[in-house]
């Protein structure tokens, strides 16, 4: 406790708060032009205010699972879309994270995905 009050104190929290936020909004706003510039003919989303992740619907005809089984090819794990449908009301969309992802890594995660609708949707 001593510890975070002195940390607080200096001011050292308050600017790793700003240092933290400005990493992640960047790594939120690449993630985002990379979703629009490479699949928004497939998928849409709104990138969020705040948060370490995005919401991402998949167009109707494509299928996640599909998905998700080509991408565990590349060792990209896709969740179970079905755990983010609780109601049951057939949204198809998925909780995509970013904030862990550095920008190179984003990239290839586009690229996978990218890669594995484009071979579904021929």
């Amino acid at each position: 406790e001593r510890s975070i009050a002195q940390m607080i104190q200096q001011g050292d929290l308050q600017r790793h708060s700003r240092k933290a936020l400005k990493l992640y909004h960047a790594r939120r706003d690449h993630f985002c032009n990379l979703l629009s510039e490479h699949l928004s003919d497939h998928l849409s989303f709104k990138k969020p205010e705040g948060g370490m992740a995005v919401w991402v619907i998949l167009r109707k005809e494509l299928s996640w699972s599909a998905i998700a089984a080509f991408c565990l090819r590349k060792n990209l794990v896709i969740p179970n879309y079905q755990n983010y449908d609780s109601s049951k009301i057939g949204h198809n969309g998925i909780r995509m994270g970013f904030a862990s992802l550095d920008l190179g890594e984003q990239q290839r995660v586009v690229e996978i995905l990218k890669e594995a609708i484009t071979s579904i949707a021929e």
